[in-house]
């Protein structure tokens, strides 16, 4: 009797290629490909489903790429829980490979075309878009990156935003924005805000605070600049300063060097042991020697050298001064 009744229930359960479904309609517990559960699914290698809501637990990769698929809840896989679409929980001993939104922990790696929440990798992380507190291992890339970004090595995307730190070095083909601290380098065709590297950084244009232990450099470079051997651009605007020197086509504002500051154009007030205006020089120039090819204010140093002074007043001590 007992191994009828037995049968009978076995008989009602039923089966898809491989898997044990429990489920009454769908809710309760599934073990295998059952595409759809609400409640505890467990797998060995994901390859379909459709919509998991619950713990889908995996032990395996899967098989092939899933191009389908939504867990929510909690995923959790020995090695790495895989969906079109992870909402919630995602914890993988090795990886995590899918679109996530929510909490995300991977042993070594994770990577979608969206991440989104509080993503941790032991190693990195890769996706076309990374949004919220992202720390990884070692580096981190994609086509955008926002939030609060942290890699013990380097960061790069096509557009990183918010706060974003990095052991050696940060790069953006597009934009940066926020404030960005590199522990040697930073680079991006557009950078905005706080820039904080231990050498240097590089950029065509450049707006806000920058400080480089080395130096930095530029085609525009707009704001608060500090380099601590050197600050080079084409255009220089705001407040430079160097210990060894600053130089650009065309400098403009309060630029202040330990050594010298030259330029085509200079503009504003400079402040140097050596100063020089190939061009012409506009406003208040102060070192031990100022040179100007065309003087429109006032020299103060030891040597003044105005190029469009009469002759006997070209070469002076002290002061120089041309106003016209």
């Amino acid at each position: 009797m007992k191994q009828v009744v037995l049968a009978i229930l076995i008989a009602t359960v039923p089966c898809i290629a491989g898997s044990l479904d429990l489920t009454i309609q769908n809710t309760g517990l599934a073990i295998g490909s059952v595409p759809r559960v609400n409640g505890i699914r467990i797998n060995w290698s994901d390859s379909y489903f459709q919509c998991i809501n619950g713990i889908n637990l995996t032990l395996w990769k899967p098989d092939q790429t899933i191009e389908r698929g939504q867990i929510n809840g909690l995923a959790l896989g020995l090695v790495a829980p895989s969906a079109k679409q992870i909402n919630g929980i995602a914890i993988g001993v090795a990886g995590i490979v899918g679109n996530t939104r929510g909490i995300n922990i991977a042993g070594l790696g994770m990577g979608g075309d969206r991440i989104a929440g509080l993503n941790i990798a032991g190693l990195g992380m890769g996706g076309g878009e990374i949004t919220g507190v992202n720390i990884a291992g070692l580096g981190m890339g994609g086509d955008r990156v926002f939030g609060v970004n942290l890699a013990l090595l380097g960061i790069g995307a096509d557009d990183v935003s918010g706060l974003t730190f990095a052991g050696l070095g940060i790069g953006a083909s597009q934009h940066l924005s926020g404030l960005t601290i590199a522990g040697l380098g930073a680079g991006g065709d557009n950078i905005r805000g706080i820039m904080i590297a231990g050498l240097g950084f590089g950029t065509k244009s450049f707006t806000g605070l920058g400080i480089a232990g080395l130096g930095m450099g530029g085609e525009r470079l707009r704001g608060l600049t500090i380099g601590g051997l050197g600050v080079g651009g084409t255009t220089l605007s705001g407040v430079q300063a160097a210990l060894l020197g600053v130089g650009g086509d065309q400098v403009n504002g309060l630029t202040l060097a330990g050594g010298g500051i030259e330029g085509r154009m200079l503009n504003g007030i400079k402040i140097a042991g050596y100063v020089r205006a190939k061009e012409q020089m506009n406003g208040l120039s102060i070192g031990l020697l100022n040179i100007a090819h065309a003087l429109k204010g006032v020299q103060i140093g030891l040597i003044n050298i105005a190029g469009n002074n009469p002759a006997p007043l070209k070469i002076l001590p002290l002061v120089n001064v041309h106003l016209d």
